[in-house]
Order: structure tokens, then sequence, then C-alpha cells
């Protein structure tokens, strides 16, 4: 291959939160700085991360469907379309390769897939980067055999060294950190519902320990910020809304205390950062396995369970028998339950949050890298790397 000839990428994330737009950010920098070749990218449906991604370089979007092929070998036709990168989109992976863009799939949670999911699993895409976990179901690694370009790469991070073993320099005493994200999926109809349940009971922990300013990061509606920016009348200067992936860094590293749903990339980046964390409530039946993961490889006591009666992580666990989408609605269904225990919620979360802050301020430095210790922080260069002898190739690795 010409390496002067101009590569085109297609890169594409689902529409499930902001992980995956985090994950093609950080990719998508970490191929430009090891290439040797002109690349450009081009990027398709990911409508929900798009403002995340506005600093990636990424040249145009195109809306695209899985349930209509022909549109993806259009775009492929016209862009000179060399390869595919899909972050935990299965089916726009499916359909990349089936209309010939060979296209290397990135999954961030290989702990999800059960025997419920075998429709779903992209088993044949050109090269399958499953991101390392602390422990892989049965289930999983069964159908895992069916993968035949199954390649394990370690924690897909902007920065691949990790966290000193003391506190960040630059943090802030009595500055917070909360973490919602994108909040919504193809399930999930009212996105107000979580941070409703969650963020005043955890601003009135914050409040109790002294803290004096907190910013809440999310994808959140408009009144639900002003409603959050008003309570610094409380004592608490509250500030709301998205970060770019540049600003999100630095906020962690500035904050004196991270309090984050346990998605996977916020768990992964703050342990590179070092920063002390607070688990909050899942979201989702993704975030029950991601908090289990964050407490037996950093430490117990600093996550906030949602109440038995809210959530029964059992329950949703055992639902996973008919696939993840099963096990999601029990989660949405009883976080929506919760709204009619509000008083109860806030009260009971209040003060496990407290407590979790409380055991926070306890925890030893060197804890804090313990997850991204546990799964290798090499990631977006293997993925990288994978792509570049994908493109070489012209096809299967």
């Amino acid at each position: 291959m010409n390496a002067e000839s101009v590569v085109t990428v297609a890169v594409v994330g689902v529409e499930f939160g902001w992980g995956s737009a985090g994950l093609l950010d950080t990719l998508v920098r970490r191929i430009r700085e090891k290439t040797t070749r002109p690349m450009r990218f081009v990027g398709m449906s990911s409508g929900l991360g798009r403002p995340l991604l506005r600093d990636s370089g990424i040249e145009r979007w195109y809306e695209l469907s899985e349930d209509d092929p022909k549109s993806y070998a259009e775009v492929a036709r016209a862009e000179g379309i060399s390869a595919a990168l899909s972050v935990l989109d299965a089916p726009a992976a499916k359909a990349l390769e089936a209309v010939g863009v060979p296209t290397v799939f990135v999954d961030a949670l290989p702990f999800l897939w059960t025997s419920g999911d075998t429709d779903w699993l992209p088993a044949d895409v050109s090269v399958y980067c499953a991101q390392r976990c602390p422990e892989l179901p049965e289930e999983a690694r069964e159908l895992f055999t069916r993968v035949e370009g199954l390649h394990w790469v370690g924690a897909v991070v902007p920065d691949g060294s990790l966290g000193s073993a003391t506190p960040v320099e630059s943090a802030e005493a009595g500055r917070a950190l909360v973490v919602l994200g994108g909040l919504r999926s193809p399930q999930l109809d009212d996105v107000t519902i979580y941070p409703r349940l969650v963020v005043p009971p955890v601003l009135r922990a914050l409040r109790s320990h002294g803290f004096d300013s907190v910013h809440v990061c999310g994808n959140l509606p408009d009144e639900l910020v002003k409603q959050f920016a008003d309570l610094h009348g409380q004592g608490l200067r509250v500030t709301a809304g998205p970060f770019g992936r540049g600003e999100f860094g630095r906020a962690l590293r500035q904050s004196e205390m991270v309090l984050t749903q346990p998605g996977l990339m916020t768990l992964l980046e703050a342990g590179t950062a070092g920063a002390p964390l607070v688990r909050l409530p899942p979201q989702n039946v993704a975030g029950i396995f991601q908090a289990r993961f964050h407490r037996d490889t950093v430490a117990d006591g600093i996550g906030v369970p949602w109440p038995e009666f809210v959530v029964s992580e059992f329950a949703a666990v055992a639902a996973r028998a008919d696939g993840e989408l099963a096990a999601n609605e029990v989660v949405y269904g009883g976080i929506a339950r919760g709204l009619d225990h509000l008083d109860e919620v806030h009260r009971l979360l209040v003060e496990r949050t407290e407590d979790a802050i409380s055991q926070t301020r306890r925890t030893p430095p060197d804890a804090w890298p313990g997850l991204v210790r546990a799964v290798g922080t090499d990631g977006a260069d293997e993925v990288a790397e994978h792509l570049f002898k994908l493109i070489d190739r012209g096809g299967k690795t």
C-alpha cells in the first residue's frame, strides 16, 4: 500500500450513554499519533456522543441504520472507506462487514454477553478487540469461542500512565465532580429519573462533608440543570452540564473527589488519574458488574448501593439469562418505581453517600489505580495496531 495515499476510516459508537464516544475520541487521537500515513475519519450515526467528539477531527457524519444495508455500501463507495472502527455498536459492525468494509469491533463490556444475546454477537468481524476485565462469566467465555478474530486488549484510556500514589497536586480542596454520563439508552424514555433520585442526596451529603463547589457532568435536560444550579443558596456552589473530552480529564484531576455512576470509562480514567472516587448507584446491569469489579480491585465501602426495594441486583443479574435487554428492564423498572418512594430513597442515599465519602477519605491513595492495574492501560495502542494491520492487509488479520 502507498504510504502517501489517504486512508479513510469510518467510525461509529453505540447509542447508549457516553462511554463509546469517550472510547472513540481516545482511539481516534491515538491512531493519529501513531500513524505514518495520511488518514481521515468519517462518522456514522453516534448522535448521542457527537458533542463529546467535536474536537476529534471527524470530517463529516452520516445518519445510517443497520436496517438499510444499502446506505452503508453507498457511503463506503462515496467516501472510499478502507476500514471501520465500531465501538460497542454490534449491528453497525455487522452491517459494515456485510457490505465489504473490514471492521475492528471494540468491546469494552465483554462480560455482559450471555446465550440470550447470541444473535447480537458480531462473531464474524475482521478484528474483535475485547477489553480485559477482572472476571469473565462462563457464559461469555463460551460465546467467545465462536469469535475467530478475537484479541484481548487493555483498557482504552487517554493516558496509559497510572496516577501517582499521592493525591493529584492540582486537586482543589472542597471541589467535587459528580459524573452521570450520557443517561440515555434505547430502552429508556425518561432520562431525568436517575438524576432526580440520586443528585439531590449526593449534593446534601457533599455539603455535610464540607464541600463548597461541585460540577454535575451529564446529559441533563435544561430544567434539571437549573434546579441543581439553584442549590447554591444552601452553601454549595453547583454548576452543571457536559464537558468536552479534554475538559473532563482536567476536571478529574482538579477535583478533590469524584462521585460517579459506575460507568466503565469513568472508573478507568479516574483510576489512571489516581482520583479519589465514590461509586454512585448503577444505572444499568453493566454498572452492577463494573461496580463489583471496582470494589474488588480498588476498595470496598466506597460504593452507594440502591435500596433493595428500588433495585435488586440479584434479580437484575438473574434476568441476564434472557439477555442484557431483559436485565436492563429490571434495573430501569426499579429506578422508575423509586420515584414513588422519593423521600425514603433520598434519606437512605444521603446516609449511604455520607458513609462512602468518609470511607473514600480513609482509602490509601495507592488503591485508586487498582482497576487499571488489573486490566492494563495499553488498549488504545493495541487497537490502533490491529487497525493498521487490517488496512495494510486489506481484510481479515
